[in-house]
């Protein structure tokens, strides 16, 4: 077992995402623009620089499109007149902008706005595209991300969102990614930071916050599990963590135990694999970097995970946006705490 993280083999693991995709990865090209945010966003953690910037930014622009207002995962898509902008793909282009320094103005952030109206359902929540699509919790949280860096809201109903999200809490505390679904902590994650974004996080009463807080905590076993009665995984670091630093509960990590799961889970070629013994894949290699950012690893910068940012990254775009509204037109609660 590995007792200190491989920096410079997670920086050569990471880079390889930004020069094409791998081979392994080739039947998931049409998600390009996930990979890519997760490889700079890592990679900014990692508190190293890109080299081929302006060409990651120019890549990321190549795939907006008119149609739908937003962006695609990848040009895989092709040119069809039936393609759609997708809601989590226009989310990760706008992280990874923010991330490598562009002001957005080439960003057609009206149609967006415009798009995200199409996307909303009669309970609240979002689809991913605007037909032929299913509807959840992570389109939620891509919708209030895209809103809350974009700072137009007129795209969402706040309250039906607000509903939703309640709608979908569980008797054990935990968010399901649907009313009546497993409690789940990749669910809870989107939920917890759309709340905070929305400006809604305390229409969530005391008890249920209380019961959140506990479900969160005994997720804890030597790493994070996703929900009860599972094994532990390296991705649930960032999930559920993310979502207690959301709450503002980041302390409450384990970071003896849960660190040493994940270098347990580190590749000695750069990478995380979900368990250990495993080979790395880039979700589990970004939410591992991102997890031992949140418990405060030597040499890694921190982060604001309801935003899915750097503290530098959101710095700098606050920098442009020095009075952010939430949904609710409040200022946003996070930047008390990093500022």
């Amino acid at each position: 077992m590995e007792t200190e993280i491989l920096g410079d083999e997670h920086r050569k693991y990471f880079l390889s995402f930004l020069a094409t995709v791998p081979s392994a990865y080739s039947s998931l090209d049409t998600s390009r623009l996930l990979m890519v945010y997760f490889a700079c966003s890592a990679l900014d953690i990692l508190q190293t620089d890109i080299p081929n910037k302006e060409e990651v930014i120019e890549f990321v622009y190549s795939n907006q499109i008119d149609e739908g207002g937003g962006f695609i995962g990848s040009s895989f898509s092709g040119a069809s007149k039936y393609r759609f902008s997708h809601v989590t793909m226009t989310y990760c282009a706008i992280l990874t902008l923010v991330l490598l320094g562009d002001d957005l103005s080439r960003v057609n952030k009206v149609s967006i706005v415009n798009g995200l109206k199409h996307l909303q359902q009669d309970d609240g929540c979002f689809q991913a595209v605007e037909f032929g699509t299913e509807s959840d919790m992570r389109f939620m949280y891509s919708a209030c991300g895209v809103s809350f860096l974009l700072q137009d809201w007129s795209g969402i109903n706040v309250d039906k969102a607000t509903e939703f999200i309640l709608s979908s809490m569980r008797f054990d505390g935990g968010f399901g990614i649907l009313p009546d679904q497993e409690s789940h902590c990749g669910a809870i994650y989107t939920a917890v930071s759309s709340l905070v974004l929305l400006g809604r996080l305390d229409q969530c009463d005391e008890l249920d916050r209380e019961y959140l807080i506990k479900f969160l905590v005994n997720r804890q076993i030597h790493g994070f599990n996703g929900r009860i009665n599972k094994v532990p995984d390296s991705c649930y670091t960032f999930w559920a963590g993310g979502a207690l630093q959301g709450l503002g509960l980041q302390d409450l990590m384990d970071i003896s135990s849960t660190r040493r799961f994940l270098l347990e889970c580190q590749f000695t070629r750069g990478g995380f694999s979900k368990v250990p013994h495993a080979y790395p894949d880039i979700l589990h290699a970004y939410c591992s970097v991102a997890g031992l950012s949140l418990l405060h690893e030597k040499g890694l910068a921190p982060i604001e995970s309801v935003v899915g940012l750097t503290c530098r990254a959101f710095q700098t775009w606050l920098q442009g946006n020095p009075n952010p509204i939430s949904g609710s037109d409040t200022i946003f609660q996070g930047v008390e705490q990093l500022t």
